[in-house]
């Protein structure tokens, strides 16, 4: 072995020609490299801009009761696929069965009443001239009456005049009778005592037959006066009487015709009451219009209570707003629920993405541009969209508490601006997209070629 040292290897020292090569080897590669990656990397970000602050976004319909009642059956399980219309959930509709029947049977009623009112209007209308003219002739009549009655109050007052004077003819005839009874006592009472002293003068023989026999003849012709007299003051009686009851009568009559002529004054203010009502004929039938429209409003109210009430037997019907598949359902058989309780969420199957691009990366982005997205959870698998608008705002100016830079620190940070990517249909003899589950919330990388 040679004692002389390896020149090559020894620290320090230049590298020889072979290394040198190997350095240059390997330079080469990696600049080819490079290039190789990072001239199609630039080619490539020159025309397209990505983001992973994406996401696919969706509506989540809740489905909630707008009646308050307990649950009798739940038609749907956990994410099952319905159709729009599709009966989710029955609840009871017992109550609702028996509010319908009541305003059914209002609106009847206030069907009756509104025709009664229609009626009432039509026949008011027609009765209302009757009325009138009927009260005017009322008027002529009872003044009719009243002229009537006063001339008996006339008459009658005549005949208590005429029975007065009748008794005050009774009563001096009955004076007259009663004196004449005196004289004729008087006369009878001398011719019976002259008779009597002629009888003892005729037993005694001191005078003729022939004066006793003129004495006897006067006393009885003054007895016989006496009894004439005593009749004509029982006649007379009785005519003052019959005078005094005929009197009475006349005054009666009075009495009668004055209450007759009161009631026929009465009858006027009647009949003339009367007039007045039935002059108000333009204010009847105003009347009676406006109880027909009162009641043609009830008619509308109950309409309105029984389409109410229809609306709630409908409600006790839940059924899905669109097509989609059941999520979050919380609701089952027997539970009591409440106007609003969300009872499931129903996800339609139109998904769109939002991705939360930098202020930065949306110089070149307009709406209409192609977008090439990919999911996490379908890796290798790519699906063909849009780019449909760019929110106005970025994110955080729309958030709870939004960045306020006028407090003198403010640091310059990069916002990003949410933007919405729809999806395209496939061409025709491809598998549709939507075979994959796409679904709110999913992680996704938009790639929109801005170039």
């Amino acid at each position: 072995m040679s004692n002389v040292p390896d020149v090559s290897s020894v620290p320090g020292e230049v590298p020889g020609p072979r290394k040198r090569t190997r350095l240059l080897i390997v330079a080469g590669v990696l600049a080819g490299l490079s290039l190789a990656v990072g001239v199609p990397y630039w080619w490539w970000a020159r025309q397209y801009e990505s983001t992973d602050d994406a996401a696919v976004e969706g509506h989540v319909i809740p489905v909630a009761p707008k009646i308050a009642g307990q649950v009798v059956e739940v038609l749907v399980k956990d994410n099952e696929l319905v159709k729009e219309g599709q009966v989710l959930v029955k609840i009871d509709p017992r109550d609702a069965t028996v509010r319908q029947q009541l305003a059914e049977a209002a609106l009847t009623s206030a069907q009756a009443r509104a025709q009664a009112a229609k009626v009432y209007v039509e026949l008011t209308k027609m009765t209302s001239q009757a009325d009138l003219d009927a009260a005017t002739a009322g008027v002529a009549i009872a003044k009719d009456a009243v002229s009537s009655a006063a001339a008996g109050v006339d008459v009658a007052t005549s005949k208590v005049l005429q029975a007065d004077a009748r008794v005050g003819s009774a009563k001096a005839f009955v004076e007259q009778a009663n004196a004449q009874i005196a004289a004729d006592q008087a006369e009878a009472d001398r011719t019976a005592a002259d008779l009597k002293r002629y009888s003892q003068l005729k037993a005694t023989g001191s005078i003729t037959n022939q004066q006793f026999d003129a004495a006897t003849a006067a006393s009885q012709a003054a007895a016989a006066h006496l009894a004439a007299a005593r009749k004509a003051v029982a006649s007379a009686e009785a005519q003052r009487v019959e005078a005094e009851a005929a009197a009475r009568a006349a005054q009666d009559g009075v009495k009668q015709a004055q209450a007759a002529l009161a009631q026929a004054n009465s009858g006027v203010l009647q009949a003339q009451a009367k007039l007045a009502m039935a002059s108000v004929t333009a204010q009847r039938v105003a009347q009676a219009e406006a109880q027909q429209q009162g009641a043609d409003a009830d008619v509308v109210l109950a309409e309105a209570t029984l389409r109410q009430a229809k609306d709630q037997m409908a409600y006790t019907t839940v059924v899905a707003p669109q097509a989609g598949r059941v999520a979050r359902k919380g609701v089952q058989v027997g539970s009591y629920v409440q106007i609003g309780q969300a009872m499931l969420a129903v996800v339609p199957l139109e998904v769109w993405v939002v991705a939360n691009f930098k202020e930065t990366q949306l110089t070149n982005m307009k709406p209409g541009q192609d977008v090439t997205v990919t999911v996490d959870a379908y890796p290798g698998q790519s699906f063909k969209a849009r780019l449909e608008s760019l929110q106005a705002g970025t994110g955080a100016r729309f958030s709870l508490l939004p960045p306020e830079n006028a407090t003198g620190n403010f640091v310059k940070v990069v916002q990003r601006v949410p933007v919405k990517i729809v999806f395209e249909a496939e061409a025709p003899g491809k598998a549709p997209w939507n075979r994959f589950l796409l679904a709110p919330g999913m992680s996704v990388v938009p790639e929109v070629k801005v170039r």
